[in-house]
Formats: C-alpha cells, structure tokens, sequence
C-alpha cells in the first residue's frame, strides 16, 4: 500500500500535509520526517533527491520491492522457500540500515538546537 501510495502523493509546496503526529505536536521533526518525500522521489527515479529527504529511504524502498518482487516469484513457483537469502546477507542488510537511521536521527536531535 506505501509503494502504491508512493505513486500516487503529489509532494508540492502547497500540498504539504503532515502526516506525523510527532511533528504536529513538537513542531519538530522526527527521526522519520522525510520516507513519505524520500518514497515519492525513489517512485518517480529520483534516487539523489530521495536520499537528500532521508538517507534510510532508497535502502527501505530498494528493500521493499525486492520483497514484493521476490513473494511474486515464489507465488509464481508456488514455493515459499524458493531463492531463500542467507541470513548473514539479511542481518547484514537491516544492520547496515539501522546504522544509516541512527545517524539520520543524531543528525535530526543536533537539528533541534
């Protein structure tokens, strides 16, 4: 449903919704402020301008269709253990993800003062 919705957001100055309760309250962003523009730019192959929303979101959404792409084949072949990834490929992956986010969030609480 993001994926579809990634197509379908229109990321204009004059329809800038807030969708994050966080930044509603706090006026703040938040460790997340930037996947729904980073999605948006990465649908529309725009991989530098989603990176400068936020760095984690070409990684979740290259995670994202690779999943859906790979559950596709699976169905197709009626094997849900068909092409099955290594595990060290799989924690190494969101390892390296969760390494990008953190630094993304300390980039955004030094943006707070």
């Amino acid at each position: 449903m993001v994926w579809a919705a990634s197509f379908i957001y229109s990321q204009t100055p004059l329809n800038d919704m807030v969708f994050c309760l966080f930044r509603r309250v706090a006026e703040l962003n938040c460790a997340g402020c930037g996947l729904t523009r980073s999605f948006t730019a990465m649908s529309r192959f725009e991989p530098y301008s989603a990176l400068s929303h936020h760095p984690a979101g070409p990684l979740l959404y290259g995670a994202m269709v690779a999943h859906i792409g790979l559950d596709f084949v699976r169905w197709l072949k009626a094997s849900p253990t068909f092409l099955p990834l290594p595990r060290w490929l799989t924690l190494g992956f969101w390892g390296f993800v969760a390494i990008v986010f953190a630094g993304h969030l300390v980039r955004t609480i030094i943006s707070w003062f």
